[in-house]
């Protein structure tokens, strides 16, 4: 999640983005990311501070949160990696489009793709 915001404040001209630049907002901690997380109702009071982790679900409500609702997210299921050849073109558009990185995740992993290559 923090690389995702990292790069949208270092690399994006959206409107959203100018807008949260002007903002003077920074990168979030694991803290601060925790206790939003907490704010907003979807973790327990003992979630902040602790070592669990943390799925696409919340890296979306958190970018959601810390950019005050000026960034949305989409969430694509992909059950399992063979599905992932479906979604190369529309990776491929968002890449050309947006070229923000994507997380994917499941389970306990998570990655970060930053571009495709389709031959």
């Amino acid at each position: 999640m923090q690389t995702l915001l990292s790069h949208l404040l270092l690399n994006s001209s959206y409107t959203g983005v100018q807008e949260l630049k002007q903002t003077g907002k920074s990168i979030p901690s694991h803290m601060e990311i925790q206790e939003a997380l907490v704010t907003m109702g979807d973790k327990e009071k003992e979630f902040a501070g602790s070592s669990q982790w943390i799925g696409a679900v919340e890296v979306a409500m958190s970018i959601t949160y810390f950019t005050s609702d000026l960034i949305d997210c989409k969430i694509i299921n992909v059950s399992e990696g063979a599905e992932l050849v479906a979604k190369a073109a529309e990776l491929r558009s968002h890449f050309l489009t947006h070229g923000t990185p994507v997380m994917i995740g499941g389970d306990v992993y998570a990655h970060t793709i930053l571009g495709v290559d389709i031959n």
